[in-house]
C-alpha cells in the first residue's frame, strides 16, 4: 500500500517529463511547419494583394484625373472668357486708345508744325518774287 503513492509519483514524473518533451518537440515542428507552409502562403497572399492596390489605385487615379480634366475644363474655358472679357479686354482698349491718342496728337502736332515751317517759306519765297 506504501508502494502505490511512490510509484503513482514516479508515474506522475515520467508522464509529465515526457509530455514536457513531446509538447516541445510538437511546437518545434509546428514552429518548423508554420515557417515552411503557412508563412510563404502567406507572404504571396499579402504580395499579391498589395500588387492588385497598387493596380486598383493606378486605375482609379488615371480614372480621377480623367474625370478632374473632363469636369473642370468647363470651369477653366468659361473662366478664362469671363476674365478675357471682363478684365484683359477693357484694358486693352483702353490702352489701344490712349496709345492712339497719343499718336494722333503727336501726328497733328508734326503736321502743324510742318505746316507752319512750310507757311513761312512760302511766303519768304512769295515775297522775294
Amino acid at each position: 500500500a506504501v508502494m502505490m503513492p511512490m510509484l503513482s509519483a514516479s508515474v506522475s514524473q515520467s508522464v509529465e517529463s515526457s509530455v514536457a518533451k513531446l509538447s516541445t518537440k510538437m511546437m518545434d515542428q509546428l514552429q518548423l511547419q508554420v515557417r515552411q507552409t503557412v508563412l510563404p502562403q502567406l507572404q504571396e497572399g499579402v504580395t499579391s494583394a498589395l500588387a492588385e492596390f497598387k493596380r486598383s489605385c493606378a486605375d482609379v487615379t488615371s480614372a480621377l484625373s480623367a474625370q478632374l480634366a473632363s469636369a473642370l475644363s468647363p470651369v477653366v474655358v468659361d473662366s478664362f472668357k469671363s476674365s478675357f472679357s471682363g478684365t484683359l479686354l477693357p484694358g486693352y482698349e483702353r490702352a489701344s486708345k490712349r496709345m492712339f491718342e497719343d499718336l494722333h496728337a503727336a501726328f497733328s502736332a508734326g503736321i502743324d508744325s510742318f505746316g507752319s515751317q512750310i507757311g513761312t517759306l512760302v511766303q519768304e519765297q512769295m515775297g522775294a518774287v
